[in-house]
């Protein structure tokens, strides 16, 4: 995975934060070949390993260009908030979702379980991040397949009688 994008989304989510700084991480980016990582901190705050910059390491708050980081990523590496899983798997980039612990009744471990038992995606923990980027295989992934809204209006209509 030479180019990697690590969104944490709107909030913090130090733990994430934490693991991409740690030495664990430094030595997997080595092992997968990335030369780029952007990651969007939200309003998280660190002070950044020097030995990040090896990896064309750059980081910011937020940005309205998500988009085009997912697009040019070859793996992006997100928190589990619905709005982003499903932003990311319809421009069809591999995923891994990392689920926050630390959140009270964590929906988040729902939705990452059952889009992971799908195979469109990998969803791990912070403990398990760096194994769990050694071990992805992009290629074994199902391909997402986006949902038809129409589809639901035309069987609501039917059910109401307007058809």
């Amino acid at each position: 995975f030479s180019n990697i994008f690590v969104t944490v989304g709107t909030t913090s989510f130090p733990l994430l934060i934490e693991t991409i700084n740690s030495p664990e991480m430094l030595e997997t980016l080595k092992d997968v070949k990335c030369s780029e990582i952007n990651v969007q901190i939200g309003s998280s705050s660190t002070d950044f390993s020097d030995d990040l910059k090896n990896f064309g390491f750059k980081h910011f708050a937020y940005t309205d260009k998500m988009q085009e980081y997912y697009e040019k990523a070859d793996l992006v590496i997100s928190h589990a908030g619905a709005g982003t899983c499903m932003e990311v798997l319809a421009t069809g980039k591999p995923l891994i979702v990392v689920v926050n612990e630390t959140l009270m009744h964590n929906h988040q471990w729902e939705l990452a379980e059952q889009l992971a038992s799908e195979n469109v995606l990998a969803c791990c923990t912070t403990a398990t991040l760096c194994p769990t980027i050694r071990h992805f295989d992009p290629a074994k992934l199902n391909k997402y397949k986006k949902g038809d809204p129409d589809r639901f209006v035309k069987e609501l209509d039917k059910y109401m009688g307007f058809v």
